[in-house]
């Protein structure tokens, strides 16, 4: 499974450098509002990105709207789903850590967010979320660049995907009590 769309992570995290939040980050806090079902996803996002609505400019604000559609296209058309906005494979392992790091940071805030009925979901996504929850709490210090970890990292993320997935299944299209 590829970790990048089409936007690209460097030249995204560049344009967000004015609002101080990086492209995983983002696009977590995006995929967490989304993933709830958020019908006003876009300016809550927005807000909680620049909460003081300063500094953005043009260049910033046109790649936030174009990942919000991307981001939005890719849950709603038909195929798989989305993929994390993560750094190419042939960056350094620690830094495409740190930003499956910040993914599933702003993953989780976004849930939160939108107050949504966690407690309700079914054990097995439950348990999605606990292991999105720990994948927080990685220690990049002790990460070496070995196949074995490069491998890790991979299941990892495919992981975090469906484990993502199965909440917008359950909280969007499946949700209990309707």
């Amino acid at each position: 499974m590829a970790t990048t769309s089409t936007t690209d992570f460097d030249q995204l995290g560049e344009q967000l450098s004015v609002v101080g939040v990086g492209p995983a980050e983002a696009q977590g806090l995006l995929c967490g509002l989304l993933c709830a079902g958020t019908d006003d996803a876009l300016a809550l996002w927005l807000q909680e990105l620049n909460p003081e609505q300063t500094g953005m400019d043009d260049p910033c604000r046109n790649a936030l709207n174009r990942l919000f559609q991307e981001t939005l296209e890719a849950f709603e058309g038909p195929g798989v789903g989305f993929e994390l906005l993560l750094p190419d494979e042939d960056q350094p392992l620690k830094q495409r850590a740190s930003a499956l790091i910040d993914w599933c940071q702003g993953f989780l805030y976004g849930l939160g967010l939108t107050k949504a009925p966690l407690d309700g979901l079914s054990q097995e996504t439950q348990e999605g979320l606990k292991d999105i929850t720990e994948v927080t709490k990685l220690d990049l210090d002790a990460l070496s660049d070995s196949e074995e970890e490069e491998i890790d990292l991979t299941e990892i993320t495919e992981f975090i995907w469906v484990a993502a997935m199965l909440v917008r299944e359950e909280l969007v299209h499946h949700p209990r009590g309707e």
